[in-house]
């Protein structure tokens, strides 16, 4: 067994100390010596401090489109609700914000985007100016505003699906492959949660696709 000065059990034991401050102990063994071996916890980065879980105040209808190409009506529906804690018909909303609007819903023919600032201002509502967003960005908003009505491409690069999404909370530890964002998804009226890398991923194919056609960057977040 190997035989140890007071002066180095002090030193080794201070050091120790120092170390399991910093990394918290998981477990002891023994190694061939006898000497105890300290196995410190793997600590993911981005746990603890930054612990994320938010969800927005009051309760956010979760309603399904009707139509094929009424995200978008059925999104306003969803956002307007949880605004005035009422429950609305989409054809209500649509009637609120215009016969032009209650015409596009009824036709199924889907929102422009030339039609939308129109949409959102008869609702009163703001788009956020065209962005990528981090984790804590992104916090921000749904702390300031409350719900976010954004939109993604639920295809592929070669086939998009421009969909609107509810986003009412985010939880996880602040990176982005481990926080979580609650999300209503009017295609079936179901809340689900998505990680942030996925989200973004698809968020980003938006825009991307609107800059290989040559067309404006549209608006992907809205919010009262």
């Amino acid at each position: 067994m190997k035989k140890y000065s007071l002066l180095s059990l002090a030193i080794i034991s201070f050091s120790l100390l120092i170390s399991s401050a910093y990394n918290p102990v998981l477990a002891e063994n023994l190694d061939s010596n006898n000497t105890t071996i300290f196995i410190a916890e793997d600590v993911t980065e981005g746990q603890g401090s930054n612990a994320i879980d938010y969800t927005v105040p009051d309760t956010v209808p979760a309603i399904s489109q009707p139509k094929p190409n009424a995200c978008w009506a059925t999104s306003a529906t969803m956002m307007l609700g949880w605004r005035e804690q009422t429950s609305y018909s989409i054809e209500q909303v649509m009637d609120k914000a215009g016969e032009k609007f209650r015409k596009i819903f009824d036709d199924d023919t889907g929102l422009k985007q030339a039609d939308k600032e129109a949409f959102l201002s008869a609702l009163n509502m703001t788009a956020e100016a065209p962005q990528s967003y981090t984790v804590e960005g992104l916090l921000s908003l749904l702390k300031k505003h409350g719900s976010l009505w954004v939109t993604t491409d639920e295809g592929s690069s070669s086939s998009p699906a421009i969909h609107a999404r509810i986003v009412t909370g985010m939880k996880g530890d602040g990176t982005v492959d481990r926080t979580f964002l609650d999300i209503i998804d009017p295609a079936d009226g179901t809340r689900k949660s998505e990680s942030f890398r996925n989200f973004m991923g698809k968020f980003e194919q938006v825009a991307s696709g609107d800059m290989k056609t040559g067309a404006d960057v549209r608006i992907q977040v809205v919010h009262f």
